[in-house]
Parts: structure tokens; C-alpha cells; sequence
């Protein structure tokens, strides 16, 4: 499915609807790497930049060295980590869960089509994810193995994993929120592990953001521009009803950049692309001011667009269009699917309970920040392969499982 996307139906919808294969310019992030050793956009943007982070566009980089940078292999390459671990996912569920268990989860996490239209599309929304799940099914088995030796090395493995993932998006330190809750809920607890897993994953990204807050300044953790998406989010929610196709990029960047007194042609040729360092931070201290004011001003306001962007984040299309029923349609099975399967795995108990649990807190951290400032489908790609795993658990005891209050597995 995925290599049909990627050779095939992506090329043409690109082509159809006139955008473009790079949307999110990580390619050009990755060819800067390779030419410059610095992470930038060269001759199209700012160089360097401090509103990315380094590792998606070092992924695209190894698979530009394997077999260069055409856009169909870049699309399949962006998607491996998702395929490995959907196969991870596989493996986990077979071993407790059963044969049709893993082939649920398997392939949800493999072939949905919304994780895999992103990861064709050469967005770092599926690869994120896949970072963050494989690091947390790792540090489950760390947390189970009483070997100390083979308990640290899983736990390193796990911190390696989660650094990736805050490297890709600084969201991934609800991930690691995340972790570190299991490790205190378990009994015993295991604090050097916890210590370990703590230690290996938040240095690459603390060293990558000492870089950045040199750059801009000011403090940054990984990269910028946090509250220019929380503007973009708001803007989405004003005006994602008014007229027939809603609220589109060119309007929301106009309403974001306003709150930073921007308009006019300025506003129009607007990239965050093409930020300096000082220029992201600037930007971004002023939205930040503004969004806090917004906050304060109206809460029970904020509140009630917190609400609704707890929905969104599962369906919304970043246009507003007829597309946001599209994705309910293909997104509302699984989640249904993974509440059974988390809600059967947390009856059952044991070990299959704590890492259900771990993989819902997961989920429910990143819907909660989502909501809290951009909430659309594509930012779900990032807990695809946890609703995946929960699905597949829904099977556990077999394909009557929805029907019966217990299982094995």
C-alpha cells in the first residue's frame, strides 16, 4: 500500500490538485545536511534555521545516500520506521495476544491510509510517531526484563528511540512524560532505569536546543515557532465554518501573523522558512504574548475551543473541507476499536495492562496538547501506531472479543 502511494497515487494527487511533493521542504532540510553539515534551507530560506528539528531531515538524508532523491523513493523511504513498527507491533501482539491480534494491528499501523498518505507525502508527522511507539514498546520490555544488564541496555535502546522522536518534534517529551509515569506506577520501582532512560533521551535534544537558543537568543527547546501554530489553530477554529471551502492556509497565516501587527504584503509572501534565528524569535515572543493575553481574556472562550479541538485532532482537514469527512470515515473505526482494546487489555491485568495503559496516556498526552493549540488529522498520524496496537488487542481472545467480557493474551 505504501509503495503504491508513494509511485503512484501521490505523484498523481499532486499533480491533479497543484501542490507540492514537498511540502514541508524536508528534502531541502536533508540536502542542506548533506552539502553543509548544518541544518538550513540554503538558497530558498533562511541558513540555518531554528523552526525544525534535525532528525526527519537526517532520515531523508541517509535515503538520499542509499539511492538518491526521487520523489517516489523519498516517499517510501519516509516511510519505513512506520513499517517496522507496524511488523514490532506484529510481533508484541502475537507473542500476547493472538495470531489475528497481530495481524489487526499489523496492518492498521502498516496500511492505514492516513499515516501512510502523510509518509508518502514527505511530512515527519508518521515518522515522529513511529519514533515515539517503538521507544515506548521498548521501554516496556525494559520495565519487565529482571536481568540488569539486558534491563539497561532495552532502557538505553528506549532513550534512544525518544530522543529521535523530540529531535523530530518537541512533542515528544510527553512521551517521555509518558514513560516515566509507567515507571512510577509499576511496582517495584526501577528508579535507575527510569534515571537512565531519562539521561539518554533528553541529551541529543538539550544539546540540539543549546544550538538553537544561541541562535535565537532566547530559550528553545529543539525548535521554534510553538505559538505561531497555536495562532494557526485559532484561526482554523474562527473561521473554519465561513464559507464553502472554509478557512484556508492563506487566511489563517493572515489572522496569525495579524496578532503580531503583520498584514498586509507582508502577510502574503510570508514563509517561516525564511525566519532567521532572531526573526523566529521575535516572531514567536510576540504570538506568544498575544496568545497568553487571548487566554486570560476570554478563558471559558479558550475552553470551549479546547473541547472542540479534542475532536479535531482526529478528523480535521487542514483545508476545512468535505476531505475532514474522509478522515472521520477511515480514523472512526480504529479509535473504536482501540477502546475496546485498551479497555479488554486493562481488565485482563497484568503485563498487557500496564502497557495498554502506557500507549492511552500516550495517546490522551497528545491529543491534550493538539487541542490545547493546532488540532488536525494529520497531527494524529504521530499516536497511529499506539491506536494500532490497541486495535489489534481488541482481538486478543479472538474475533468475538468485542462481544465478551474476558480473553487471554
Amino acid at each position: 500500500m505504501r509503495i503504491v502511494l508513494a509511485c503512484a497515487i501521490v505523484p498523481q494527487y499532486e499533480k491533479r490538485a497543484g501542490v507540492p511533493s514537498d511540502p514541508d521542504a524536508y528534502l531541502v532540510l536533508a540536502g542542506s545536511l548533506l552539502n553543509h553539515g548544518s541544518l538550513g534551507f540554503g538558497s530558498q530560506g533562511a541558513d540555518p534555521t531554528t523552526v525544525r528539528g534535525p532528525a526527519f531531515p537526517a532520515w531523508l538524508a541517509l535515503g538520499i545516500l542509499a539511492l538518491g532523491d526521487d520523489p517516489r523513493w523519498i516517499g517510501i523511504w519516509s516511510g519505513i520506521p512506520g513499517v517496522l513498527v507496524a511488523a514490532a507491533i506484529a510481533f508484541v501482539l502475537k507473542r500476547r495476544a493472538s495470531t489475528l491480534a497481530a495481524v489487526v494491528g499489523g496492518s492498521i499501523a502498516a496500511i492505514h491510509p492516513l499515516p501512510a498518505f502523510v509518509a508518502s507525502r514527505v511530512m515527519g508527522d508518521d515518522f515522529t510517531g513511529a519514533t515515539g511507539v517503538a521507544g515506548l514498546l521498548l521501554w516496556d520490555v525494559a520495565l519487565r526484563e529482571e536481568r540488569p544488564g539486558r534491563s539497561f541496555v532495552w532502557s538505553a535502546g528506549a532513550g534512544l528511540l525518544l530522543a529521535v522522536q523530540m529531535l523530530a518534534r518537541a512533542t515528544g517529551i510527553l512521551t517521555l512524560g509518558a514513560a516515566a509515569g509507567l515507571a512510577l506506577a509499576r511496582r517495584p520501582r526501577r528508579p535507575a532505569l527510569l534515571a537512565l532512560l531519562a539521561v539518554v533521551a533528553l541529551l541529543p535534544p538539550l544539546a540540539w536546543s543549546v544550538r538553537s537558543s544561541r541562535l535565537e537568543g532566547r530559550f528553545v527547546f529543539v525548535h521554534s515557532l510553538g505559538a505561531y501554530n497555536f495562532w494557526l489553530g485559532e484561526a482554523f477554529d474562527r473561521f473554519g465554518k465561513q464559507g464553502e471551502g472554509g478557512a484556508g492556509w492563506g487566511e489563517a497565516k493572515r489572522f496569525a501573523l495579524a496578532q503580531a501587527g503583520r498584514s498586509g504584503d507582508e502577510a502574503v509572501r510570508f514563509w517561516y522558512g525564511d525566519l532567521t534565528p532572531r526573526q523566529a524569535a521575535e516572531l514567536d515572543s510576540g504570538l506568544a504574548r498575544s496568545a497568553w493575553d487571548r487566554i486570560v481574556r476570554d478563558p471559558a472562550g479558550y475552553l470551549a475551543r479546547f473541547g472542540r479541538g479534542l475532536a479535531f485532532f482526529w478528523y480535521r482537514a487542514e483545508t476545512i473541507h468535505s476531505r475532514s469527512l474522509q478522515y472521520l470515515i477511515v480514523a472512526l473505526p480504529v479509535l473504536i476499536l482501540s477502546v475496546a482494546g485498551a479497555a479488554a487489555s486493562i481488565r485482563r491485568g497484568g503485563d498487557g495492562a500496564s502497557l495498554a495503559a502506557l500507549l492511552v496516556t500516550f495517546i490522551l498526552l497528545h491529543n491534550v496538547a493538539y487541542a490545547a493549540t493546532i488540532p488536525m488529522a494529520r497531527m494524529s498520524v504521530q499516536v497511529y501506531g499506539a491506536l494500532a496496537y490497541l486495535a489489534g488487542a481488541a482481538f486478543a481472545g479472538g474475533p468475538w472479543i468485542l462481544r465478551r467480557s474476558a480473553g487471554t493474551g
